[in-house]
């Protein structure tokens, strides 16, 4: 049963990284307004990265999920699976691959979010109870 307890919150905190980092993406990449292609996925790059960490950072400090650590184990799965492509060809192919690249970033960023946490929080809550 504990397997299947670990495995669904994995699996939450796996949708969580992509998705909400996707609702919370969309909502404030209207503030930025990039000229060029390379401006809009750098924009994408960035935005994704800032908000996956938040967010990984808060679901670990208000649930204290330990599957929340090891999202980036999907990040390194999905880059092994882009590396099987050849250079992009095509304006899809550039779409598919860069949509590759915004999902490993949100998985990778969302993990260091819990981890940070999961290193920081005890380190200030020790400070507090000394003084």
């Amino acid at each position: 049963m504990k397997v299947l307890r670990v495995a669904a919150s994995f699996v939450g905190n796996v949708l969580t990284a992509l998705i909400g980092t996707a609702i919370w993406d969309a909502g404030l990449s209207r503030i930025f307004h990039p000229r060029t292609i390379r401006g809009i996925y750098l924009t994408e790059i960035g935005l994704s990265a800032v908000i996956a960490f938040l967010l990984g950072y808060f679901v670990f400090y208000k649930w204290k999920s330990a599957p929340a650590k090891a999202v980036w184990v999907v990040a390194v799965l999905v880059l092994a699976y882009r590396s099987t492509f050849s250079p992009p060809k095509t304006p899809g192919e550039i779409v598919t691959l860069s949509s590759l690249d915004w999902l490993s970033v949100r998985a990778i960023f969302y993990s260091l979010g819990a981890w940070s946490c999961a290193s920081i929080v005890p380190l200030i809550r020790k400070r507090r109870s000394g003084q």
